[in-house]
């Protein structure tokens, strides 16, 4: 089975040359054709395997997070926690302009499972970048921003801002536990 082919025509290599014959033209052809049984065969690398079992995790927790998210009704990184005048604290989630109550144990899981999504999606493409790095750096050799820099500015990116999304998100979370609005 043929996948590509190519016509080699060599020019002319001095004065009075003619072009390869067509013969030779035959020849280089058939040296030219790829055939998937020239294909080296793939070998997944151990880094390979481990990005993509990222990928698949990650792409489950965001599943499981969408899942808990529309049978709760919402989520707690929304919501807040409340102080009655009892002193008893309230917990609500918050979708679309409405309010439920929950249990304690609910919104802290929906916080954390909240929080733990950025920091999945930033494991996410930063497994996505590893596994395209051979290709970035192979087609950026020549332009201004080499490859290599190209990907450690954008997994730097990424590192920082999922981080950064994770430490103010769990910061909003133990200030909604420790100190909860008053009604």
């Amino acid at each position: 089975m043929v996948i590509a082919t190519a016509r080699v025509t060599m020019p002319p290599k001095g004065p009075g040359s003619t072009n390869v014959s067509e013969e030779a033209n035959q020849e280089m052809e058939e040296e030219i054709v790829h055939r998937p049984e020239n294909f080296p065969p793939f070998v997944a690398t151990r880094r390979t395997k481990i990005c993509i079992w990222i990928i698949v995790l990650g792409l489950l927790n965001f599943l499981a997070y969408t899942v808990a998210y529309l049978d709760l009704g919402g989520d707690a990184l929304n919501g807040f926690a409340r102080l009655d005048a009892a002193r008893h604290v309230h917990y609500y989630l918050f979708s679309k302009g409405t309010q439920m109550e929950v249990g304690r144990g609910v919104w802290i899981y929906s916080a954390i499972h909240g929080i733990s999504i950025w920091m999945t999606m930033g494991a996410v493409l930063l497994a996505m970048l590893t596994l395209a790095k051979e290709t970035i750096v192979s087609s950026m050799r020549r332009s201004i921003l080499r490859g290599r820099t190209l990907i450690t500015i954008v997994a730097t990116v990424l590192v920082l801002m999922s981080v950064s999304v994770t430490v103010w998100m769990l910061i909003h979370l133990i200030t909604q536990l420790c100190w909860p609005r008053r009604a």
